[in-house]
């Protein structure tokens, strides 16, 4: 690849407007009194910026403060529901059992009530069956 050459010239110009000493230089660095005024008021509208933002920010720590509190009211609710939902559990629990005792009593006593029925029917049937050989027979 070839260097582009740099005519002498420009290659000096480029070295002496970067010395500080250059009058040009400091021309462009001289400021007037109007640039000095909007400087201030740039400042000034920033501080005012900055101002309202540390407002915004105490304004969303004070809500998030807010927000954490009714977290912490809403917490105490679920819990305070969930206890009356694990007592009402309990209850039932209890209910369920006292339930099937009974079922459990009700089989025994239908069981003990069947005995009865079916030893009354034999008995009854045999009775039948006596008197009528007794009938026949008898004679």
């Amino acid at each position: 690849m070839a260097r582009p050459e740099v005519a002498p010239k420009a290659c000096c110009e480029a070295n002496t407007a970067d010395l500080p000493g250059n009058k040009k230089e400091e021309k462009e660095k001289t400021m007037t009194d109007s640039n000095f005024e909007a400087l201030r008021d740039l400042i000034v509208n920033l501080t005012n910026d900055i101002g309202n933002i540390k407002n915004d920010i105490v304004n969303l720590t004070n809500d998030i403060g807010n927000i954490k509190n009714d977290i912490k009211d809403l917490d105490k609710k679920v819990d305070v529901g969930f206890a009356k939902v694990d007592t009402g559990f309990a209850e039932v629990k209890g209910e369920i059992k006292r339930i099937d005792e009974k079922i459990n009593g009700w089989e025994k006593r239908l069981e003990n009530s069947e005995k009865i029925s079916y030893t009354t029917l034999t008995a009854l049937i045999l009775a039948v069956v006596g008197g009528i050989a007794k009938f026949l027979f008898s004679k």
